[in-house]
């Protein structure tokens, strides 16, 4: 188990080319999330009126995406002084873009995003959490990062019907959400492949063929993440698809015990639980009380960021206007 402790660099498995596969997914996060949590405020007063029921589950939404920006911050942070990769620049490129797309796209094509991007992560979440696959990867993570991945796996399986029923219940329907998801998909995973090149090629001089061949053999044969999210994937484009009715029992059951398992090392997935990564010798992420969750204001990570900022002063304001019904 020695293999398994903290250390500054390469904590899958001690593969560089693969821990660099994490990194470009966290990079995305914050300005991503963020995105997630302003296409569904943009319906806010009409779920809350016509919706209530709706609205509690919103509310809920807003906080975790809000602690996973924070949260995923902080370890950028991290990447950027241990690596010394450009991750401040990578996220103004990503909000740059996502800055166009929220001026030219129509807000229910904007919540379709959404709620695309949450089936694509309720899909990871799945499979890191739920099956052998998962397991095996996780196996190969070292602390506190495989807290971190349980921890945000977790939340995404949780919430992973918010954005779909707001979606449906603000007028989306079958052909924006199915043409979506192509558009979507194709750009996300081209984006995530681009910034890995960066960080793992161009930045970090691994060779090329040998870390695309690890790359192949990750994603589509061992452990074969996306192979084995395909059909999850495909579900969406039945047309009577909703994300509750799949898995159901099958999934409940892991879920609990990777929460258990999560409590036991002091890591309480909960909206009012946060404390930003942990140090150089923490074996787990700890999350405990913090202020910033409760009053909006966000942790001063950098103070030229506004990202995590946004995110936690939407939840937080979605919570005192709740309060005030």
């Amino acid at each position: 188990d020695d293999q398994k402790k903290v250390t500054p660099l390469d904590f899958y498995d001690g593969n560089a080319a693969l821990t660099e596969v994490f990194h470009a997914l966290s990079v995305t996060f914050p300005v991503g999330e963020t995105f997630f949590i302003n296409s569904v405020m943009h319906y806010a007063p009409r779920i809350r009126t016509k919706h209530p029921e709706l609205w509690k589950q919103v509310q809920l939404f807003f906080k975790q995406e809000g602690m996973h920006t924070a949260v995923h911050e902080a370890w950028n942070d991290r990447i950027q002084q241990e690596y010394g990769h450009p991750m401040d620049e990578i996220e103004k490129t990503i909000d740059k873009r996502l800055t166009v797309a929220k001026k030219i796209l129509h807000p229910i094509v904007q919540l379709a995003i959404t709620s695309c991007l949450e089936h694509w992560t309720a899909g990871l979440g799945h499979i890191l959490i739920c099956t052998p696959t998962g397991k095996a990867i996780m196996d190969r993570c070292a602390e506190p990062y495989r807290s971190l991945w349980a921890w945000h796996a977790l939340e995404e399986i949780e919430h992973k019907s918010v954005a779909f029923d707001v979606f449906r219940a603000m007028g989306g329907g079958y052909f924006t959400r199915t043409f979506v998801m192509l558009i979507v998909s194709v750009h996300f995973l081209y984006r995530v492949t681009q910034i890995w090149w960066n960080l793992a090629i161009t930045r970090r001089r691994l060779g090329k063929w040998a870390s695309v061949k690890e790359l192949v053999y990750f994603l589509f044969l061992s452990p074969g993440i996306l192979s084995k999210l395909v059909p999850h994937y495909l579900a969406w484009f039945k047309p009577g698809y909703h994300p509750s009715n799949q898995y159901g029992a099958e999934e409940r059951l892991p879920v609990l015990e990777q929460m258990k398992a999560l409590q036991a090392k002091a890591v309480a997935p909960r909206p009012e639980d946060l404390e930003i990564f942990g140090n150089d010798t923490d074996e787990v992420i700890v999350l405990a009380p913090t202020p910033a969750v409760v009053s909006g204001e966000a942790p001063k990570l950098r103070k030229e960021r506004k990202t995590t900022r946004s995110a936690l002063k939407k939840g937080a304001n979605a919570e005192r206007q709740r309060s005030r019904m």
